[in-house]
């Protein structure tokens, strides 16, 4: 845990010292096939646009738009345009619980009913069929290890409401059963991790959106990474689509995540599991490209983030499509990481990034 998060944070700080590099002198010759090779994608329905990124520690290497942020409009899609980047928000949450781990505020082997009493006492579903449900104690607490892991038993939320605090949604998860023995085994929790957010407001004294921006946003430059976009922010959101199965055109799809929220609406709660909007270069952050020992993670709508320490590279991907079957396994992703290979390849030793 510990080396991972050091390496995240690291990675985080020297990604975001590429913000004052010009876009005009990024663009290399031997990655210009990048955007070539998803322009396909939008021409057949598959995404309305994309933005692709590839950088070093120490500069942008390539950076590009292909498509539209808007099919109703007509906008072309800008480097510098705004995503939703989903569950791309938990490994920030992350390391907000490892600042303050950092600090000797806590332990991720706390109970998480330590900061939050309401999962104090949990029940485990033992049986479930369509007439009746079996519970047993749960053999011990959830700890925050737990929580970064996916390995809490949380689930999902049964109801929510756009406008419950951060407190209510979370007292809203703890109320319902886990799934299984917390440690027993893995199941990925977007609940889970806004829980620890809820624990960052409780530890801190701070909101978590406050927490976030004054000790990872402001610390590093990362002015367009929000919650809430604000009016002139929403005139560079990238659009949600779905494709339509029957006529094979895309459909502008709402964020499933906001229930029913508006992106700009400051209401909403800041959530750590899935609520962040970012661009492509504030992402200075599956697969068979890339060398072993790479890491990072995506969204539910196809935008991720990978940094690969054996080639000392960074990939970023940003498309916002809804009802993609894996998001990680897409054919985007797998065109866009063969496009970054074969342009390293290509690299003389003389060259190398």
């Amino acid at each position: 845990m510990r080396t991972f998060f050091t390496q995240f944070v690291g990675y985080i700080v020297a990604s975001f010292a590429l913000l004052s590099t010009s876009v005009g002198l990024c663009a290399e010759d031997r990655f210009n096939q990048i955007p070539i090779k998803i322009q396909p994608f939008v021409e057949q329905n598959e995404i309305a646009g994309a933005v692709m990124l590839v950088a070093t520690k120490e500069r942008v290497l390539h950076l590009s738009a292909v498509g539209q942020s808007d099919l109703g409009s007509d906008r072309k899609m800008k480097v510098d345009d705004l995503f939703w980047i989903a569950s791309m928000t938990k490994p920030m949450t992350a390391v907000a619980l490892a600042i303050l781990k950092d600090e000797r505020r806590l332990s991720f082997d706390d109970p998480i009913e330590k900061y939050l009493p309401e999962f104090g006492h949990e029940w485990v579903i033992k049986d479930k069929d369509s007439d009746t449900l079996a519970l047993v104690q749960a053999a011990r607490p959830i700890t925050l290890r737990d929580g970064l892991t996916h390995t809490s038993g949380l689930g999902e939320y049964p109801v929510t409401d756009p406008h419950w605090t951060l407190a209510e949604m979370t007292k809203i998860a703890a109320r319902e059963p886990l799934r299984f023995q917390p440690g027993s085994r893995w199941e990925y929790s977007t609940a889970g991790i806004d829980a620890l957010g809820r624990v960052i407001e409780v530890v801190s004294g701070m909101s978590f959106a406050e927490f976030m921006q004054k000790r990872i946003f402001d610390p590093l430059g990362m002015k367009n990474t929000t919650f809430w976009l604000t009016p002139a922010q929403e005139k560079r959101f990238a659009h949600n689509y779905r494709r339509n199965a029957e006529t094979g055109s895309l459909e502008e799809a709402a964020i499933a995540y906001m229930y029913g929220g508006a992106i700009t609406d400051h209401a909403r709660p800041p959530l750590g599991g899935a609520g962040l909007f970012s661009t492509a270069e504030s992402q200075l952050e599956a697969n068979r490209t890339l060398s072993p020992g790479t890491f990072g993670h995506g969204g539910a709508h196809g935008t991720g983030s990978w940094a690969d320490p054996k080639r000392g590279i960074v990939y970023v991907l940003m498309i916002q499509r809804a009802g993609l079957s894996n998001p990680d396994n897409s054919p985007v992703r797998k065109a866009y990481q063969d496009a970054v290979a074969e342009a390293l390849a290509l690299t003389t030793p003389a060259a190398k990034p």
